[in-house]
Order: C-alpha cells, then sequence, then structure tokens
C-alpha cells in the first residue's frame, strides 16, 4: 500500500520505538512543530513519489527570504524520518530517501563571529531578576519558548545588540565563563555535547 508522507510523520511521531519517543519534552515540542508544517504542505506526497529535484524543491521553498536556518531544519526532519522509516518499518522508499539525503549537501548558515562579551554580562547581571520579562504579568507564567525569544529580540534591538547575537549564544558563553569543572555546567543547562559549545565560544 502506497504511503502518504504524513502517514509516516504520524508514525515517526507516535511509535513507541521511535527515536522521536526518547527527546526531552521541549525537543519534542520544537521538531512537532517542523513536523506540522511538513505535514500541512507536503503531507499528501507519496513517499514513493518524492525524488532528490522534489527534495531540494521543498528546501528552496523553506529557505526563501534568508531563512536557511528553517531550511536546514525541515532537512534534518526529513533526515531522522526516513531513516525511521527504512529501520523501523523496513520501507524501501525510505531506504531510498535516507540515501539521497544522505549524499546531499545543502547550504548552512556558516560560523557566527560575533559573541557576548563580558561587558555584555556585567551588564545583564546588573538588571533585575524579577519582573514582567522573566514572569508574564497578564497570565502571571512563564513566558513560552517562542514568545520569550521575541520579547528578547525586541530588548535586543533596543539595546543594539547587533542581529547576529542570538539568545542562545549565551548558552555557550556560559560554559565558557563556568570554569574548568564543565560537568556541573553541562547538568545545568542539559548540553550532551559541552565540547561543541566550548569551540562555539572560543570563536
Amino acid at each position: 500500500m502506497a504511503l502518504a508522507l504524513k502517514q509516516l510523520i504520524a508514525s515517526y511521531r507516535s511509535d513507541l520505538d521511535s527515536p522521536f519517543q526518547k527527546l526531552r519534552y521541549q525537543v519534542r515540542i520544537k521538531q512537532g512543530r517542523t513536523f506540522d508544517r511538513i505535514s500541512e504542505k507536503y503531507g499528501h506526497h507519496q513517499v514513493r513519489g518524492i525524488t532528490a529535484p522534489t527534495l531540494l524543491y521543498w528546501y528552496k521553498v523553506s529557505g526563501s527570504g534568508g531563512r536557511t536556518a528553517a531550511a536546514n531544519e525541515m532537512i534534518a526532519r526529513l533526515r531522522a524520518l526516513f531513516k525511521f522509516g527504512f529501520t523501523l518499518l523496513e520501507d524501501p522508499e525510505c531506504r531510498r530517501l535516507a540515501e539521497i539525503l544522505r549524499q546531499s549537501r545543502f547550504r548552512t548558515q556558516g560560523p557566527r563571529f560575533v559573541q557576548l562579551t563580558a561587558e555584555h554580562g556585567l551588564d545583564i547581571l546588573a538588571l533585575p531578576t524579577s519582573g514582567p520579562i522573566i514572569i508574564n504579568d497578564v497570565t502571571g507564567l512563564p513566558w513560552s519558548t517562542t514568545e520569550f525569544r521575541r520579547k528578547w529580540r525586541l530588548v535586543a534591538k533596543e539595546a543594539g545588540v547587533p542581529d547576529v547575537v542570538k539568545n542562545r549564544d549565551s548558552v555557550p558563553t556560559g560554559t565558557i565563563v563556568g570554569g574548568p569543572d564543565q560537568a556541573p555546567v553541562s547538568q545545568r543547562i542539559t548540553l550532551a555535547r559541552i565540547g561543541q559549545s566550548l569551540r562555539r565560544g572560543r570563536r
């Protein structure tokens, strides 16, 4: 029976043996949004009808307007999806697509060489640690990840922080100032590959 992409996505997200089930909750939420977008736009496609040009076209559409990160996120999710379909569902079409994506190379954003400095950190420490920016003064609950990111960018723009500096840059910066004992830092910020973050922070 022909397998539609949206059916494969549903199986990947619900199968108890799927790697998706082993992800942290917040990661599942983030990746789930990407799968929702893929399913909404391309879920009607039959897996057997997807080709290398199809994937390249999807990548270009997703990355239009400079949204390279979104396009790369989509490709990463498709790689995981087709690998699941090949290894656990034993679908030959998923094996074909997994091999196509394994051999394909897509443009990346490249490293960013502007990072948070010690002076930025001191300025941040001088700010209040409570108030509306920490807790939503309307709901009384912590901000959602998406909304906090949006608020952070508004504040950063007002403060003159360059657009190339991202909120997540505080993670590698924190690993640098955390000292030589990396284990407590890794546990605190739940980094599986702290060495990679350390390399980013040294750029």
